[in-house]
């Protein structure tokens, strides 16, 4: 491995993908600092998350909410599962049910 000395860090976004950051910069610190901007608490915030690379803004959010594909570690961060999938609906789920009901 090429070590080119870069303050960076990486996370499986997917299977097939991968996010670079600049180290301590994650989905965590942009959801807390769009909350400051709007003047909304975090608390009253939703994230729907299946990958390594919303763990922090899962762990930052009011209510997480982990797909049904996610991986065994975000579900562990969620307090809620989604019935359905990415590919089915399952944000269209959480959007219905948290937040037109």
């Amino acid at each position: 491995m090429l070590d080119l000395g870069l303050d960076v860090e990486l996370a499986d976004a997917e299977t097939t993908s991968l996010e670079i950051s600049a180290k301590g910069i994650h989905k965590g610190i942009g959801l807390s600092r769009l909350c400051e901007y709007l003047h909304i608490p975090l608390s009253q915030t939703i994230v729907v998350g299946d990958a390594d690379n919303d763990a922090a803004a899962l762990q930052a959010a009011g209510l997480p909410v982990a797909m049904a594909n996610a991986k065994d570690r975000i579900k562990a961060l969620a307090d809620v599962i989604t019935m359905q999938d990415n590919d089915h609906d399952g944000c269209a789920e959480v959007i219905q049910k948290y937040l037109l009901s």
